[in-house]
Order: C-alpha cells, then sequence, then structure tokens
C-alpha cells in the first residue's frame, strides 16, 4: 500500500552523499547582496570595479558618499534603488525578486527562501500539456514528501495551497517543462514566484544532462527498486495503475517520484556552492 505523505525522518534512511549537508558559510548566503548588476547603468565592467574597491555588499555601498566609479549626481538615485532591494529582502518578499530579479539570478535567493522553498516534479502521460494529463505532483518543503495523485487528491485548492505559501520554486527543467504543464491544467495556480531551475543553473557549472546524469556526477544514489527507472517507465507504470487498479504499480510510481523531489535539494545545495564560488570577487566569510 502506498503512503501519500511522507516524514523526511521515514525515508528509508536517505541519505544525500554530495556534499549538501555542509551548512552554508556566511558569505555563500550572501551573494543575492553582492550584485550590483540589478542597478540601472550597472554592467559587469563597473560590477567588477566595484568589488575591487572593497564594495562587495549592498550594505557597502550605502555606506560611502561617495564612490569613484559612480557619478555622484548618479549615486542617490543608486542608494535609493538598494534600498528597495534591501527592504525586499528583509520582508522576504519573494513576488519583488520575481518580478525585477533576472530569472538567471535567481539562485541566489536560495539560502534566502530555503525554509520556504517548494521543491517539486511532476509525472505526466506525455510531453504536451495540450494532450497529456498530470498524473503525480510530488512536493517537498525541507520537512515532508508528499505526493498528489490524479484522480485522489490532486485537487486543485490543495495544490494551490503549497504553492501559495512557498517563496522559492526549485525543479529540474521546471522552468520549461512542469510549470508550463501546471499552469495549463491549474491555471489559477500562484507560479509568480522566483525559480531556482537545477537544470539552466546546472549547466552553468558544467553539470549537464538529465537528472539521473547530475545525481550520478554527485555521488546522489537511488533506491534499489526506482534506479534505473526514467520518465517512460513513470508513464508505463501509470498507465498499467490505471487500466488495472494494481497498487504495485502506482507504489512504484510514487517511490520513483520521491527520489526524483527530494535528490533536488542536495543537487540545489550543490550548484549554489559552485555558482556561489565562480563569483569574481574575494567573499568575506
Amino acid at each position: 500500500m502506498w503512503r501519500r505523505l511522507y516524514n523526511v525522518a521515514d525515508l528509508h534512511g536517505k541519505k544525500f552523499p554530495c556534499g549538501g549537508k555542509r551548512p552554508l558559510t556566511g558569505a555563500e548566503e550572501r551573494v543575492i547582496e553582492r550584485t550590483f548588476s540589478i542597478l540601472p547603468g550597472i554592467g559587469p565592467k563597473t560590477e567588477r570595479r566595484l568589488w575591487e574597491e572593497g564594495i562587495l555588499t549592498w550594505e557597502d555601498f550605502l555606506s560611502k558618499p561617495r564612490i569613484p566609479c559612480i557619478s555622484p549626481f548618479k549615486k542617490p538615485l543608486l542608494d535609493a534603488e538598494l534600498e528597495r532591494w534591501l527592504k525586499a529582502l528583509r520582508e522576504r518578499d519573494s513576488r519583488f525578486f520575481f518580478r525585477h530579479l533576472p530569472q538567471r539570478e535567481h539562485w541566489r535567493l536560495f539560502p534566502t527562501f530555503k525554509d520556504q522553498a517548494l521543491f517539486l516534479d511532476i509525472e505526466t502521460t506525455g510531453l504536451s500539456p495540450y494532450h497529456s494529463v498530470v498524473t503525480v505532483v510530488g512536493l517537498y518543503d525541507g520537512r515532508r514528501y508528499v505526493a498528489l495523485v490524479r484522480g485522489i487528491d490532486l485537487d486543485p485548492e490543495i495544490l494551490y495551497d503549497y504553492f501559495d505559501s512557498a517563496l522559492l520554486l526549485v525543479s529540474f527543467f521546471g522552468t520549461r517543462f512542469d510549470i508550463p504543464f501546471l499552469r495549463h491544467h491549474f491555471p489559477a495556480l500562484p507560479v509568480e514566484k522566483p525559480h531556482f531551475d537545477l537544470c539552466l543553473a546546472g549547466r552553468r557549472v558544467g553539470l549537464r544532462g538529465g537528472l539521473k546524469k547530475v545525481e550520478k556526477a554527485l555521488g546522489i544514489s537511488r533506491a534499489p527498486e526506482v534506479e534505473g527507472l526514467n520518465g517512460a517507465d513513470a508513464v508505463a507504470l501509470w498507465l498499467s495503475y490505471e487500466r488495472t487498479g494494481d497498487r504495485r504499480a502506482l507504489d512504484l510510481l510514487l517511490r520513483y517520484n520521491e527520489a526524483d523531489v527530494l535528490n533536488l535539494e542536495p543537487i540545489a545545495v550543490e550548484i549554489y556552492k559552485r555558482l556561489a564560488s565562480k563569483e569574481a570577487f574575494p567573499l568575506k566569510g
């Protein structure tokens, strides 16, 4: 018999061996505050000059009455803009960052919003939202995993509540697949949130390929019963359950989805660390 809801402590002693359990350093946690490209007229060259001047955070910028590479007439305007960003950060205003921070930079928010991040992965009957349906939505909030199943509890209101309480979405290729699929079938779903897409972010640190390939590159293993299963197998398991009512097929599908979802967390931590380490400035910790 399958279980819809799991506490993390009950998940078969699952471990994440890729190093994701190492706490983030203070410097790594503040990476969002170390970018100045959010400011109008600040490009990569000026940003680098700021770092070279020892201005490594928004607070550093605000504390300086004059900065050599910034026009004295422009400085008050940039200060006011940075105050807006700092206010949004302190108030954990997720929608502000969704509206103003380029999607490519959403990874920077991971430590800030991790306690209200929603890790997600869906199963479907095909690749097109116009000709296929969502069969399972797997969700993880850092404490428990839940699988919402078509025909059982995949209810728009239940799904809405999970997404509504999240400040950050974390997925693997979800910006291109999961979210468009969900928006088509659940139009009212509140998905306008920063989204840390591990597939796209991973490419920037040399982690290419599908989720299973990235897991192997990071030394993350799966339970034997789902090791080797892929998306086509997931579709076949659902069709078997739908045709015959075989709960064993559904249970295996949910365990496959569980692995997909739970492995997102250690991958996210590792990709965040690698992206942070690539920043071209000295990290103060």
